[in-house]
């Protein structure tokens, strides 16, 4: 529910529910279908049956863990040294609740373990599923080889070089979006433009896309040479804004207070340049040949002395122009604006000189030059995108970096995101 869309928000849900006596977790629970997949801990799961069960993570250090500081519940240091040995105790124990998971499923019961979790080092397997007379197959075991009941998969490193069908026939349609996704991985580029998979808004962009309505409300109002106040710019604003994903409700405050400053600095700026853009969030469309066809929207286009002035709106933390200027010349900033500039040529038959962005944080306009081997350099790689996507070519190109900021880490099965356990 949006009411506990927060980590903070649920905790304090919680809480109220423990002292109203009540548990949260049976709570929930219960008049859950049969279907329905829970996630226990084994101490949780004591009494309870379910139909399948699956036990990861099953390997030395993790289950049975490397030493009794990993235990939830560990006992007093001077009790463990009258009773017993304190390794012996621990290993005993988590034994004893190794076969209260083996023995909650009534059907089937699944024991997994991989080679390899975070980090580069091999792990072992658990010495429970030897004693459970469970013999792991061999790294070099070949298929069909493993014991009965067990089944070895290996993780492939590289995808089919075809992961995908050809697309239709036809002039292939492209976007900024879309360059930059195939650009950092073509798997993701197929998850989003061919499956569809949906993701979840997040905070930077639904704070993004209020800011650029206001600032084109704004600008409209200009062009139309009718009044506009900063508390019309945020009635704009408070009508888009969904505190949604984020880490707190603090975090979505602090969030909301700096966007409502922003606004006003963005207001007392802009009246005091006073000029009117030419062009307010503009679509376009055109065609690079005749197998490729690009859209897109500009921001806002102005014009000095006859010239266009491109701007686009960005909402990065940049606040001095040295970092603004690098981060005109970052990667998928530099090809964004290369591609508005090209689309203006192509549109309008006017070449464009100079391309900037706009940062809201700051209120800094920072400009670039655009230079002819940048526009030819940004059509073979808009070429290169076509060829493959027509080719049905959306093998992963998995990063430590890329993949942590991919929406699909958790469920890519080549990402290489510090995610699992």
């Amino acid at each position: 529910a949006d009411e506990y869309d927060t980590v903070n928000n649920f905790i304090k849900y919680i809480d109220l529910k423990q002292k109203a006596g009540e548990n949260p977790r049976q709570g929930e629970i219960e008049g859950v279908e049969d279907d329905a997949v829970r996630v226990l801990t084994i101490h949780k799961a004591k009494g309870l049956e379910f139909k399948a069960v699956f036990v990861p993570a099953l390997v030395q250090d993790k289950f049975p863990a490397r030493n009794r500081a990993s235990s939830p519940f560990p006992l007093p240091e001077p009790l463990m040294k009258d009773i017993v040995d304190e390794a012996v105790y621990a290993k005993e124990e988590e034994r004893r609740l190794f076969y209260v998971a083996m023995t909650r499923a009534r059907d089937a019961l699944y024991l997994t373990c991989s080679r390899r979790y975070e980090g580069v080092s091999e792990r072992k397997p658990s010495i429970f599923l030897f004693e459970a007379g469970l013999a792991v197959p061999d790294k070099g075991a070949e298929a069909g080889q493993s014991p009965a009941g067990i089944e070895s998969f290996e993780r492939k490193e590289a995808a089919p070089k075809k992961s995908g069908r050809p697309v239709k026939s036809g002039a292939v349609r492209l976007s900024n979006y879309q360059i930059d996704d195939y650009l950092t991985c073509p798997f993701k580029y197929r998850l989003i433009h061919i499956l569809k998979m949906p993701i979840r808004e997040q905070p930077n962009i639904i704070y993004g896309q209020a800011m650029h309505r206001v600032a084109a409300e704004y600008y409209r109002a200009k062009q139309e040479n009718t009044p506009v106040s900063v508390d019309g710019l945020i009635k704009i604003f408070d009508a888009l804004w969904k505190p949604r994903g984020f880490i707190s409700r603090e975090h979505e405050k602090k969030r909301y207070e700096a966007a409502l400053r922003n606004i006003e600095n963005f207001f007392i700026v802009e009246e005091k340049r006073g000029k009117v853009p030419k062009y307010i969030e503009k679509s376009f469309e055109f065609k690079l040949n005749e197998n490729i066809v690009i859209a897109g929207r500009w921001d806002r286009i102005d014009e000095e002395d006859g010239k266009p002035m491109i701007v686009d709106y960005k909402t990065s933390d940049v606040r001095d122009m040295e970092k603004a200027k690098k981060k005109l010349s970052s990667p998928d900033i530099a090809r964004q604006l290369t591609l508005y500039a090209l689309a203006y040529e192509r549109v309008f038959g006017v070449p464009v000189d100079s391309v900037a962005v706009y940062f809201f944080e700051s209120a800094l306009l920072a400009v670039k030059k655009i230079k002819p081997d940048t526009i030819t350099r940004f059509m073979e790689k808009a070429e290169k995108v076509a060829e493959g996507i027509k080719n049905g070519c959306f093998d992963a190109v998995p990063g430590p970096i890329s993949c942590r900021y991919c929406a699909f880490n958790t469920i890519c099965p080549h990402s290489k995101a510090d995610v699992l356990f």
